[in-house]
């Protein structure tokens, strides 16, 4: 069956809507047209939702650019390549995943980009946003596998109702996770939790971390690696340490301070670039708080305070770990390789 024309029309409109709603960011509303169980069906709805997929499909493949309404970049076909291409210059410190702040999303492997491309909402439940400029998103395959066809408007457990576009994180738009939220630790466990930045206890910011959650299984992720990040951590602080302090240098707690907030605006210009920063620019500024602005608060001795007596020992007395290929013997190498009028 293919449907009375009034049917067809109707899915028509119902499409067009959501594709305005998320484009428009009506965040009151919800996306309506949904094509989630292909065993109920009607058959012109499964027609539509092969068509737009196929089309999806021919689009990774690159369409003639002859049909799009501009083509400032004088491409002769337009694909995922292209989309990835104009995504990097877009968003150029972008190198790790917008999503998990972990992986690199893209490669290049023989001169071509590659990357999984994200629909935030899924084509399998919205084929109709399958190309929507707003519902693409390069990410790595972590977040991919993590994602599968979860819709992030349907609430799950306790709270199985519909959800509306503002009440979950959108792409492309100022509501993320990096914009809003803030990371705290519990040394204790040790244990991260996401808040809100401002610590209002605004219900809709904790409405949409628990879709993300839901997602992504962020923060979990995170917490199940919070050893790695912590030992990711404090090899940047050693490093920059004895990069920025004297080996004789007597340390006190004004000093560190200036040191590690130094460190942490590093971390700052760098977000997006390196794996993990989001995270660990959250888990310095805890350190900073709880061990370094306590001090000073409380007319600590440096020698009471754990984090400098550790930094001391590592800056006079250096690791002996000898590394596979030391530095004199790197420079060693390449003298002899460019002196041989390398490359």
């Amino acid at each position: 069956m293919t449907g009375t024309q009034c049917e067809r029309r109707s899915l028509v409109e119902s499409m067009q809507q959501d594709v305005l709603r998320l484009y428009c960011g009506q965040l009151n509303k919800t996306l309506e047209c949904c094509f989630a169980d292909d065993r109920h069906l009607p058959a012109y709805q499964k027609g539509a939702k092969q068509f737009l997929l196929a089309f999806y499909d021919q689009l990774s493949n690159g369409i003639p650019t002859d049909i799009l309404a501009s083509n400032s970049r004088k491409y002769s076909r337009y694909g995922r390549e292209q989309f990835f291409k104009a995504y990097e210059e877009a968003n150029p410190r972008q190198s790790v995943c917008a999503i998990c702040d972990e992986h690199r999303p893209i490669t290049i492997i023989r001169g071509h980009v590659h990357s999984d491309i994200e629909h935030y909402f899924p084509k399998s439940v919205y084929p109709h946003l399958a190309c929507h400029p707003y519902n693409l998103i390069p990410i790595c395959q972590a977040c991919n596998s993590a994602h599968h066809n979860k819709d992030p408007l349907q609430g799950r457990g306790c709270s199985p109702r519909r959800r509306t576009l503002g009440e979950v994180f959108l792409p492309y738009r100022n509501e993320s996770v990096r914009s809003h939220g803030a990371v705290i630790f519990d040394g204790n466990k040790p244990d991260l939790y996401i808040v809100e930045r401002n610590n209002n206890n605004n219900s809709l910011f904790y409405t949409r971390v628990t879709a993300f959650l839901e997602i992504y299984d962020v923060p979990q992720r995170w917490k199940s690696q919070i050893h790695r990040i912590g030992e990711q951590l404090w090899r940047q602080i050693s490093h920059f340490a004895l990069a920025e302090i004297e080996k004789n240098e007597a340390l006190d707690v004004f000093k560190v301070k200036t040191v590690l907030e130094r460190l942490l605006n590093y971390f700052i210009e760098d977000l997006g670039a390196t794996s993990w920063d989001y995270v660990l620019i959250w888990y310095l500024s805890y350190l900073l708080v709880t061990e370094i602005e306590t001090a000073i608060q409380n007319h600590q001795p440096p020698h009471e305070v754990p984090l400098i007596q550790t930094l001391d020992e590592i800056i006079k007395n250096p690791s002996p770990d000898i590394p596979a290929l030391p530095a004199h013997k790197v420079l060693e190498i390449s003298r002899e390789l460019y002196n041989q009028g390398l490359p």
